[in-house]
């Protein structure tokens, strides 16, 4: 019998946590050794200047993905998910029979997203332009409720606005189950009074965390 096979997407507006929630809670829930993270590939290429590197290494976080793509290996990413490049990529992992997982975690409020990659920011952290934040805010949950939690058969969503991940609702094996019914509500009205006109195919910037 073959080894099982994983993807692991960790997704959520920028100034969500993602990168925290790799290292210190999604070990919780899954065994994962492969991890790709843009930030991190940037931080290598360009120690002082690594927001000059974004570009490249988005492009090479995509060809590390198809290296364990192509070679059948477990592994996850992250993305802010306000894109929708993703979605051929996990018809083509369904193909090969991966299981996919979509961990997402969600803020209150834009305006935390905003204050919370200031702080980044003043600490040291990379910048990510106000009006790019807000973007992507409304885009990220948008694409992960009305796209990709339609494409894969298990996720978690998280409402991440405290110092600890409080788990709202998961779909594992198909089965929803809903943990949290007061921010699930918000959340849902949340993404139904998002207009039309912000949401959008994204580009490149969708790899940023």
């Amino acid at each position: 019998m073959s080894e099982k096979k994983e993807v692991h997407i960790v997704g959520g507006p920028n100034g969500s946590g993602k990168t925290t929630f790799v290292k210190k809670f999604l070990p919780e829930y899954v065994e994962i050794t492969n991890f790709v993270n843009a930030d991190d590939i940037a931080v290598g290429l360009s120690p002082f200047d690594y927001t000059s590197m974004n570009i490249k290494s988005g492009k090479l976080m995509l060809e590390l993905i198809d290296t364990y793509k192509n070679k059948e290996e477990s592994f996850g990413f992250e993305s802010t998910l306000a894109g929708r490049k993703w979605i051929k990529m996990i018809h083509e992992l369904k193909n090969k029979n991966y299981d996919i997982f979509v961990f997402f975690l969600d803020l209150s409020s834009v305006e935390l997203a905003v204050a919370r990659v200031r702080y980044r920011v003043e600490s040291g952290g990379h910048e990510i332009p106000e009006e790019t934040i807000r973007r992507r805010h409304s885009r990220a949950r948008q694409n992960f409720w009305d796209t990709y939690k339609k494409l894969v058969d298990n996720w978690y969503l998280f409402d991440n606005s405290a110092r600890m991940p409080v788990l709202v609702a998961n779909q594992i094996s198909g089965r929803v189950k809903v943990i949290n019914n007061k921010y699930f509500d918000f959340f849902i009205n949340s993404i139904n009074s998002i207009p039309r006109s912000v949401q959008g195919k994204g580009g490149m910037s969708g790899l940023s965390l």
